[in-house]
């Protein structure tokens, strides 16, 4: 409930603070969509301090036979697919229109489906975080330093910047 609050909130400011972008800014919606993956990866940063909390539930479960850790991981994600669904549908329910970006729904939908599949990406690399960090503060750690160096160097070496 709480990620819900705070995807509408932030949702609202940053529909503020780009309210009606002219339709020839570039670099402003270039923020604004890198605002829009973050809406999605960032609040679920805990499922790395969930993983490492529960690991000895987990292992003792393992060692009692009563489930594997293939199907622990599908049902781990299939429980935060929901989170990883509806915060994107939130935050970019709110920011889309008032920004003014295309008024199609074809486009409003590739960019929720685009948010949602970063968010489930999110989501299983700080599964994998939380499966090799030590304690709750390093997964804690490690979650963030990776979604940003994921997400500040995500297609900078791909494609080459348009300004050259």
């Amino acid at each position: 409930m709480v990620n819900a609050i705070q995807s509408v909130v932030m949702g609202l400011i940053v529909g503020s603070i780009f309210y009606q972008l002219s339709p020839t800014s570039f670099f402003p919606r270039a923020g604004l969509l890198f605002f829009s993956v973050l809406s999605g990866a960032f609040p679920i940063t805990a499922i790395a301090v969930l993983i490492v909390l529960r690991r000895p539930i987990v292992n003792r479960e393992r060692a009692s036979g009563v489930y594997s850790v293939l199907p622990y991981f599908f049902a781990r994600t299939i429980v935060d697919s929901v989170i990883c669904i509806v915060l994107p549908v939130l935050f970019n329910g709110i920011v889309y229109y008032m920004v003014g970006l295309r008024s199609d729904a074809s486009s409003f939908f590739t960019l929720i489906g685009v948010t949602i599949l970063n968010c489930l990406v999110a989501g299983s690399l700080f599964t994998l975080v939380g499966s090799v960090a030590g304690d709750p503060l390093s997964a804690n750690v490690l979650s963030f330093v990776s979604a940003v160096l994921f997400m500040l160097f995500s297609g900078f070496l791909v494609t080459p910047p348009i300004w050259w």
